[in-house]
């Protein structure tokens, strides 16, 4: 999301945390790991199941994310398939591109839910909702 200060003349855009609504995309992997962390800052004004799905689905992101990394990260996690993604490919670009738009569908409900409770806890705390 962010750059490194080397790097970031040669980034058409310029990110930072008041642009970050702007330029964030639901199938972003980041931002899809963020679900969880705004559903713990909500905490006790969500259900625990979607505290659960969001946690599932961030460790499916971070999953992916260490696979399509530079790193041999095979053995870090016993039971966890962290076998490589090779983005190098086409095929890997291609297995990628696949289990991203899979995470993307599995995080719009969640997502969508979120802000509903977003939007009721901000009624509640304004002292608008009975």
């Amino acid at each position: 999301r962010f750059f490194a200060k080397d790097a970031i003349e040669k980034n058409s855009i310029q990110p930072s945390r008041d642009t970050q609504l702007q330029y964030d995309q639901p199938g972003c992997l980041h931002a899809n790991m963020d679900l969880f962390k705004w559903t713990v800052k909500l905490f006790p004004w969500v259900p625990s199941r979607l505290m659960h799905e969001t946690l599932e689905l961030a460790i499916r992101a971070r999953i992916l994310d260490m696979r399509a990394s530079p790193y041999d990260v095979q053995g870090m996690a016993p039971g966890v398939d962290l076998s490589p993604i090779k983005i190098e490919t086409s095929a890997g670009r291609s297995e990628y591109k696949s289990l991203q738009a899979e995470l993307w569908r599995d995080s719009m409900p969640l997502r969508t839910e979120l802000l509903e409770h977003y939007d009721r806890f901000l009624e509640l705390a304004d002292g608008d909702a009975v």
